[in-house]
């Protein structure tokens, strides 16, 4: 075994770690960034996900000084049955008001939920809960 060789060995495992610690370095932040969708994607991947089933018509309602409060952020007529999507991160929490406005939305006979996916979107579609 030459002199050298014994370094270009030790560098070359030093670079293989660093590449394996870049690599697990990168997919971590990756999870972690989807772990923590903007609320703001999470609607846009809803929207999308609900626009393109047959028989309905969804909108996103949009908060503003003209607006009523507590409205869900996402309404939706789906094979005649309303429904109404508050969406939230998986760490949100709903306010009183969009509690009772939910509530409400339930009472008078439509589907009102908290989601956090579209998964959970389409949980609560397949699920029904009409009377």
């Amino acid at each position: 075994m030459r002199y050298n060789q014994g370094k270009e060995k030790r560098k070359i495992k030093r670079i293989y770690k660093e590449v394996n610690f870049t690599r697990s370095f990168w997919f971590f932040w990756f999870k972690v960034l989807l772990e923590d969708m903007l609320e703001k994607d999470i609607v846009a991947a809803i929207l999308r996900h609900l626009r393109g089933k047959p028989r309905c018509f969804a909108w996103k309602t949009h908060g503003g000084m003209y607006g009523t409060a507590g409205i869900p952020d996402i309404v939706a007529c789906i094979d005649g049955r309303f429904y109404g999507f508050e969406v939230k991160q998986p760490s949100g929490k709903l306010t009183r008001l969009q509690e009772i406005t939910l509530k409400k939305i339930e009472d008078a006979g439509g589907r009102a939920l908290k989601v956090t996916s579209v998964e959970e979107v389409e949980a609560a579609i397949s699920e029904g809960g009409f009377l």
